[in-house]
């Protein structure tokens, strides 16, 4: 397990995304990509991890660690965001808008060394 830098000034965000009927793992590869490029041209962001529900409904959850609003921002407005976005739309990949939650860290570990 790698350890994820984080601070009180660090800025998570969980995104619960509902796939449409029929459309999880064309949704999931579309998030999957989204990933790699959020990886590779973002530096302001942490923690971008994908993960799948293993019981019914099947919904993904975005796990996300952001080093400052300023970062969030670019995240939000980046050609990546857009176009994952644009995908979801055009080929009806969700049943509704995600959920997101977001907030500080206050309490807790993100992992052991």
């Amino acid at each position: 397990m790698s350890v994820i830098p984080v601070s009180s000034s660090s800025i998570n965000l969980v995104a619960i995304i509902w796939p449409a009927e029929g459309k999880f793992d064309r949704i999931k590869q579309v998030c999957a990509d989204h990933c790699v490029e959020v990886e590779r041209n973002e530096p302001g962001v942490l923690r971008y991890e994908l993960i799948e529900e293993d019981v019914e409904p099947y919904r993904l959850m975005m796990v996300e660690t952001y080093e400052s609003m300023d970062a969030i921002r670019q995240h939000s407005s980046s050609e990546s965001f857009g176009t994952m976005f644009k995908t979801f739309e055009d080929e009806g990949l969700m049943d509704r808008a995600p959920d997101v939650f977001s907030g500080r860290p206050i309490a807790g570990f993100q992992s052991r060394s």
